[in-house]
């Protein structure tokens, strides 16, 4: 049994901090710490703190803003209706546009004929003043007829406007080839009618005639 000496002893040999004495407390292992009376307040921050924007990168931010700001403007005032449908031409413009194409027409028939009797040895101006000559009358006014028919149906065709139509700043609109097929057939509706046909481009609100109504055609302003 031990004796009360030999624990004296070994409360000697015990391990003791090298804090002890210095008025400091210590946790049990001899480890100094802070006492909690004498801890102060830490601040919470975030890593890595806040900071102001810098200057030019506020700058670049209102710009873009301002850059934003006059895209979404719009540069036009019209609607999309007016886009999509541009100004209808006038009755009137469209009538001395045809009367040009008709006189195109008839010196290239007339070019045509006068060539093709010439190259047969044949003066086509003296056979059609002699009393023979009568019976040609007819068989030239239909040729007259297709080769007017042809011009305005392979230039609107192929091109959306014949030579008067872009003298006086005209086109067609259309939605395919085939409405100016139609188109041309219709024509000759509105002309045989005593001119009906045209006059009711006047009473309409994008100036169609007859042959452009129900071609689902119409002759606007070109730009």
């Amino acid at each position: 049994m031990r004796s009360p000496n030999d624990k004296q002893n070994d409360e000697n040999l015990k391990f003791k901090p090298l804090s002890e004495g210095l008025g400091l407390n210590h946790f049990v292992d001899g480890l100094p710490y802070t006492p909690t009376s004498k801890k102060k307040n830490l601040v919470q921050f975030a890593f890595p703190p806040p900071r102001a924007p810098h200057q030019k990168m506020a700058n670049t931010v209102a710009a873009a803003a301002a850059l934003s700001a006059v895209v979404s403007t719009p540069v036009f005032e019209n609607t999309k209706e007016e886009f999509l449908a541009p100004k209808p031409g006038s009755i009137l413009v469209r009538f001395m546009a045809f009367w040009v194409d008709l006189a195109v027409a008839v010196c290239c028939f007339a070019f045509i004929m006068y060539t093709a009797f010439f190259i047969n040895g044949i003066n086509l101006p003296s056979v059609l003043i002699d009393v023979e000559g009568k019976g040609l009358y007819l068989p030239l006014l239909l040729m007259l007829f297709v080769v007017i028919m042809s011009y305005f149906l392979v230039l609107e065709f192929s091109w959306r406007k014949t030579p008067g139509k872009a003298i006086f700043g005209l086109r067609i609109q259309s939605e395919s080839g085939f409405n100016l097929i139609t188109r041309t057939a219709l024509f000759v509706t509105s002309f045989f009618t005593f001119g009906l046909g045209f006059l009711a481009g006047f009473f309409d609100a994008r100036k169609r005639c007859w042959h452009d109504k129900f071609s689902h055609c119409e002759v606007v302003v070109s730009k």
